[in-house]
């Protein structure tokens, strides 16, 4: 099986540059993953009390328009590798993931 791993695509970082045609990629490989029937992983960087645009009480921390609803998994994590959750490798245990693959942008932009 393949996962697509989707890293922190929200909102409060989509609106810091123009980020359309990267949104557009990413949007065709998520379809392209669920037309076959592969997993779709997103992860959503929080950093609660911080005041930032990571801060679970702003709206910019959110999982940009799409992300969240075409996932078969969201990560909520708190470093920026997500490989260190160990949500994220037991589902690619338990789901015989073999193969990942890696898109989105790394919270600390």
């Amino acid at each position: 099986m393949q996962a697509l791993i989707v890293l922190d695509v929200q909102k409060g970082l989509m609106k810091r540059k123009q980020f359309k045609r990267q949104q557009n990629n990413i949007a065709a490989l998520m379809k392209d993953f669920k037309n076959r029937q592969q997993f779709i992983i997103a992860t959503q960087h929080l950093l609660p009390g911080s005041g930032s645009i990571f801060d679970p009480e702003s709206e910019n921390s959110r999982l940009a328009e799409g992300i969240e609803k075409n996932s078969n998994l969201v990560v909520v994590k708190s470093s920026p590798n997500a490989f260190s959750s160990p949500e994220l490798s037991e589902y690619l245990v338990k789901h015989q993931v073999d193969q990942v693959f890696v898109v989105g942008f790394n919270a600390e932009y």
